[in-house]
């Protein structure tokens, strides 16, 4: 299968910037093989992730991941050493069961990245399966014995008290290991928890708190007045003198009919109940949150003035249309603004 290099791949920018150098063909064809090497040599996908990071007091290293034994070459098998790394020469034993008999391969890595300057540091936990790597030099690897190719592995080794700094590892960043062309190792680093969770914790989840909260409030700042309203009318608040209501036997009515106009010339009393009345309310509303954790607090100040209009169609029934304005101000703790 051919392939074609575009004027956006790497390799045309790789070709282009070769040959503006002038060199001889010999070296050019020399130097593109080795662009190419290169590129076959960096895997699109991990076999085995390790996760190192800082959480609390303590760093932890985890990882998951399975082993192709195809291109290592079978060294027979010894016990599982104890439980550490060593950053300088990307060594890793995660040996839960210590002592336990493990399978030993041995290959020569295509590229042995240190994920840090320390020498060996032991860890004070660790769980899960037994695997163990050291890639640089005389590489080997350590399986479970009897390990089949392709099997699920996973663990994690603890450093109480420890930081990244302190185990002399870096404090963030990707290292990838080639192995094997069918074998690969990323190791991360985080000095604190991994990305999804800050994104989680910093930016999206405490505003959607808070926001709610702000809503909350802005909701019952607009709609108290109104029920409360309401509960009045339930309460007798407005019918007619025949009820047994305290504000009914108040109802002074409402005088009609007097004046030149067409109206009736003799004034009499309405009662109230049976008019078009309008009404207003107005409210104000605060709400203050302090930060807890890694949640952001929130203050808000709420103004919703309303305004309504209702009848009494008839003793216990009344009809009726209310409107709210909500002018609302927040501010934000954690950065989050205002």
């Amino acid at each position: 299968m051919s392939t074609q290099s575009t004027p956006n791949s790497p390799r045309f920018f790789g070709a282009q910037f070769l040959r503006s150098l002038s060199l001889p063909r010999s070296l050019l064809t020399t130097a593109m093989t080795g662009m190419t090497m290169i590129s076959l040599c960096v895997p699109a996908n991990a076999d085995i992730n390790i996760l190192g990071q800082q959480i609390g007091s303590d760093v932890v290293f985890s990882y998951s991941g399975s082993v192709n034994l195809t291109g290592l070459t079978s060294a027979g098998s010894g016990p599982a050493a104890n439980n550490a790394i060593v950053p300088l020469t990307a060594l890793f034993a995660f040996t839960p069961t210590f002592g336990a008999l493990m399978d030993k391969y041995t290959f020569t890595a295509l590229a042995a990245n240190p994920f840090g300057s320390g020498g060996a540091k032991f860890a004070t936990l660790s769980s899960g399966d037994n695997f163990g790597l050291s890639p640089s030099g005389a590489g080997q690897l350590f399986v479970p014995a009897g390990y089949t190719s392709g099997a699920p592995l996973t663990g994690s080794l603890t450093f109480a008290g420890a930081t990244l700094a302190s185990l002399g590892v870096f404090d963030h960043g990707t290292i990838v290991n080639v192995i094997t062309p069918n074998l690969s190792v990323w190791i991360t680093l985080v000095s604190g928890p991994p990305p999804e969770e800050l994104s989680a914790v910093q930016t999206g989840l405490p505003m959607a708190n808070v926001m709610g909260q702000m809503l909350i409030s802005g909701n019952q700042t607009a709609t108290s007045d109104v029920n409360n309203h309401i509960f009045g009318l339930m309460a007798g608040d407005g019918e007619e003198a025949a009820s047994s209501s305290l504000s009914a036997s108040l109802d002074e009515g409402v005088v009609i009919g007097q004046g030149d106009g067409p109206e009736d010339p003799i004034a009499h009393k309405v009662l109230r109940s049976r008019q078009w009345e309008v009404y207003t309310t107005v409210n104000y509303g605060y709400l203050d949150l302090n930060a807890l954790g890694g949640q952001a607090g929130v203050n808000v100040e709420s103004w919703a003035p309303g305004i309504g209009i209702e009848r009494h169609l008839s003793r216990g029934l009344a009809v009726g249309f209310a409107v709210s304005f909500l002018q609302s101000w927040q501010d934000y703790s954690g950065g989050l603004g205002s």
